[in-house]
């Protein structure tokens, strides 16, 4: 990448990537709390199970089939007519697998449902096939545009994408001769399908030489050799990502599947608040090693210093999130959510490395690592959730959050320590020391302020117990010296250079 600085780009792409975080997160997690509020409990751990599901099969689907477009559509950004074959080989490659997967789950819902015996799960598995084809189509369009590094068009899709789909579930009592748990994927079905014309449409009009340009021959065998690993990840990684939510359909009743969701829904949203790995992506393909050190390094102290205060700020405020999103009746998911909250940290730092390791074509590494740390969980999920039903269905889903979090961290110490053995990137573990000790001084002040106000906690006082909690994090911080002027004029400095006003020397 000649001499250009990446911060200004990064930085950039960053702003788009909080714009879309806002609008999908923050859109889904709108529509997961509409949801929850519209149905109960047990329905809504029904609709959680039938999502799980179609989420299992859709990252089957997946195979690694978008992040190896994005690489080596990356590779080849100034040669479009190698873009133009790359695109139409992954979309062939993309649409059979989808046609072939959301088939077998039409043909085997019936028999998902019987295995649950829960039989109002079998009309959402069928809705579910439908939605498991025309999500990932509009996700893969999508993903053409970010190799691009066109974040732009991330952020109209998701723009078109939730918008639609929560207009439509305001529009719920229009169709109340429809099974209720089944709405939510319906108009999801419906907004993705606008999505996608949205997208080509975007397609055509800022990419004509996809269209105009004739195809060249590619290396199949080498995109095979790469995408096998992947492939092999994201099957790997279903057994990772939703073995939670699966395996506790066996073990607890719809409520407690309910509360769980829940629990996890903020979690997730909280985890990838700051996850940057897909964004330093096409980055990634293009950099020096010695330049990728120094990126990180910068990368994960500023992610340490926003997620560490994040994961203790969730921990006293759990409830209070719970309460105020879900209603009164969800606030046993609090119990699940402490367990699940280390994720916060671990999460973001996970992506970092896996997207760096397979950004430089060894994505053979990551899918050993999930391939063994999936199997970990599966074990550790049937373990935990088995030990800790003893105590009661609710303290099963903090086995099962203890499971994913001890699976997630295996994870990420494997790919660091792959990191420094074959690429000499090296982690230092004194980032954590200033982040901790703010943390721990804005912990005591939530305590106090949670502690005086618990009998009338209202949303106002919510607001106010964050704003300080996080004036006096940055405060202790700057005290301590985590952080500096330099940091403030340096972001100053980027920001000034994205909008053209100077240039960082």
């Amino acid at each position: 990448m000649k001499n250009n600085r990446i911060a200004p780009k990064f930085v950039k792409n960053n702003i788009y990537n909080w714009i879309s975080f806002i609008l999908t997160q923050g859109g889904g997690i709108i529509f997961t709390v509409i949801i929850a509020r519209m149905l109960s409990p047990e329905s809504f751990g029904i609709y959680t199970l039938a999502l799980s599901v179609v989420l299992i099969l859709m990252t089957i689907a997946d195979l690694g089939i978008n992040e190896s477009m994005v690489r080596y559509i990356s590779m080849s950004i100034k040669n479009k007519s190698k873009i133009k074959s790359y695109f139409l080989y992954f979309s062939k490659l993309k649409i059979a697998i989808l046609f072939i997967v959301s088939l077998i789950l039409l043909i085997f819902s019936k028999l998902i449902s019987h295995f649950y015996n829960k039989e109002q799960l079998y009309p959402l598995l069928l809705i579910g096939s439908l939605y498991l084809f025309i999500y990932p189509i509009m996700q893969f369009l999508s993903s053409f545009c970010f190799a691009q590094n066109n974040l732009r068009q991330v952020v109209y899709k998701d723009a078109v994408f939730n918008s639609l789909r929560i207009f439509l579930i305001t529009l719920t009592p229009l169709f109340s001769f429809i099974t209720l748990s089944a709405l939510p994927l319906i108009f999801a079905i419906i907004s993705a399908a606008i999505s996608i014309l949205f997208c080509a449409v975007y397609i055509y009009l800022n990419y004509s030489f996809i269209f105009k340009f004739k195809s060249v021959s590619i290396d199949k065998k080498e995109i095979h050799s790469y995408t096998k690993y992947l492939s092999i990840s994201s099957i790997s990684a279903l057994l990772l990502v939703y073995t939670d939510i699966v395996i506790l359909g066996k073990f607890v009743d719809t409520g407690s599947l309910g509360f769980y969701r829940a629990a996890s829904s903020i979690a997730i949203l909280l985890s990838t608040l700051f996850s940057v790995g897909s964004l330093l992506y096409p980055f990634l393909t293009q950099l020096e090693i010695k330049r990728i050190n120094s990126l990180f390094k910068i990368t994960i102290r500023y992610l340490l210093i926003l997620t560490i205060p994040l994961m203790f700020g969730t921990l006293f405020l759990a409830k209070y999130f719970i309460r105020f999103l879900f209603d009164y009746s969800y606030l046993p998911s609090t119990i699940p959510l402490y367990s699940l909250l280390p994720l916060i940290i671990i999460l973001p730092l996970g992506d970092l490395y896996r997207f760096f390791i397979n950004s430089q074509g060894e994505s053979k590494i990551t899918a050993r690592v999930v391939i063994f740390t999936s199997l970990l969980n599966i074990f550790l999920v049937i373990l935990l959730i088995s030990i800790f039903l003893n105590f009661g269905a609710i303290y099963a889903t903090v086995g099962a959050g203890i499971a994913i979090v001890l699976s997630r961290f295996y994870m990420l110490s494997s790919l660091l320590r792959y990191s420094k053995e074959k690429f000499g990137l090296s982690f230092d573990y004194n980032l954590f020391i200033r982040p901790l000790i703010a943390s721990g001084i804005m912990s005591i002040f939530l305590f106090y302020f949670l502690l005086e106000f618990q009998g009338s906690f209202t949303v106002l006082l919510g607001l106010l117990s964050i704003i300080g909690g996080i004036i006096i994090y940055f405060i202790s911080l700057y005290l301590i010296q985590g952080i500096s002027k330099k940091d403030f004029i340096y972001l100053k400095a980027i920001i000034r250079e994205i909008f053209g006003k100077s240039k960082i020397n």
